[in-house]
């Protein structure tokens, strides 16, 4: 008994360790937890028919080094990547901690779309999601009256 002790005694020292040091690591996040929340409260007016620039203000978006962006979301369908995608991560610039700027990304859409906007700080820090209804123009198509149905 006492040999097989002598011999789980080092497997039973590193797993303690191993808890020990797991733990004391756990509410470790890179050196973020210091950073501010990233928060979003307004955005321009969203076109998503065409690339458009947009103006995104909040707090916290130039927090480290490295290049913020912008994730466009779908609340219902797939209308970026032509059709096949939720949503959409576009590039964005930092102006100041309060302000960032881009362009969209295209959309099938037509008329207002409820969307949600998330920016990413340079170290990756994701605000909260801003419900914002984008918009194409509507395209009416031309044709000659003919009685009572269009030719």
């Amino acid at each position: 008994m006492s040999r097989r002790r002598a011999t789980l005694a080092p497997f039973v020292g590193i797993v303690a360790m191993t808890v020990a040091m797991t733990a004391a690591l756990s509410g470790c996040d890179g050196g973020q937890s210091t950073l501010e929340p990233v928060t979003l409260s307004s955005a321009s007016a969203i076109r998503l028919d065409t690339p458009s620039p947009f103006t995104l203000m909040g707090s916290g978006f130039s927090q480290g080094t490295g290049s913020p962006s912008v994730t466009f979301r779908a609340l219902s369908g797939t209308p970026f990547a032509g059709g096949t995608a939720a949503e959409a991560q576009v590039a964005a610039t930092l102006l100041d901690d309060t302000t960032m700027t881009g362009m969209t990304p295209t959309a099938l859409i037509s008329g207002n779309v409820p969307i949600e906007i998330v920016a990413i700080s340079p170290v990756g820090r994701a605000s909260n999601a801003l419900a914002v209804n984008a918009f194409a123009p509507l395209v009416w198509g031309l044709g000659t009256w003919g009685g009572a149905e269009w030719n």
